[in-house]
């Protein structure tokens, strides 16, 4: 968990910080509002709506199995009459990426001169430590009540864009992509270790 203040019994706002654990709270949420409807209909399918969550469907297999055979201090199930057996998780990302290789090839856009490998990059957006208005703890990262409590219509430069690398992901983030797609992470790889707008990031740094 992670605490707002650094003495544990002065919390205001604790944030859970483990992906399993995250998954299961909304899952419990999930299943708990189902729960209580008025005409509960039994889960069949879940579509992940957010780009990172398809790095975690096999927490969120792993949870649903859970749910599925959760009994609770009498003995009977919970949740097992409102979950299908195989609940089905639908990843849209995949259909997005078919529409758009339909698109660009009806069009003829595709760029079969290019080298990916090579040439493609790869940034990501991290607080703006140069705006003075933007608030950040010791590690760089925005504060929670300045993070989820900013002004809608406020137009400044929050974040900065900056080549992805070690300082800005995480290990496991970075083992993840690994796994998970290591295509896209050779591209990621090459563009750390050999193209020139790194020259100035530490090789200790660099993704390799």
């Amino acid at each position: 968990m992670l605490c707002d203040s650094r003495k544990t019994d002065d919390c205001n706002v604790l944030q859970i910080n483990d992906a399993e654990n995250y998954v299961r709270y909304h899952l419990v949420s999930l299943m708990e509002q189902i729960r209580k409807s008025s005409n509960p209909q039994p889960l069949k399918a879940l579509v992940l709506g957010c780009t990172h969550y398809p790095y975690l469907v096999k927490e969120i297999d792993k949870v649903l199995a859970e749910l599925y055979d959760y009994k609770g201090n009498d003995g009977a199930y919970v949740y097992r009459n409102l979950m299908a057996k195989d609940i089905k998780v639908i990843n849209p990302a995949r259909y997005v990426a078919k529409e758009l290789y339909d698109a660009l090839k009806a069009k003829k856009q595709f760029n079969n001169k290019g080298d990916y490998a090579k040439n493609s990059e790869f940034y990501i957006s991290v607080p703006n430590l140069g705006n003075p208005n933007v608030k950040a703890d010791a590690q760089g990262r925005m504060t929670y009540d300045y993070k989820y409590g900013r002004n809608a219509g406020e137009i400044q430069e929050y974040v900065k864009e900056v080549p992805f690398n070690k300082s800005n992901l995480s290990a496991e983030t970075i083992a993840r992509f690994k796994n998970a797609i290591p295509t896209t992470f050779e591209m990621i790889r090459n563009f750390n270790q050999y193209n020139k707008k790194l020259t100035n990031t530490p090789l200790e740094n660099r993704i390799d």
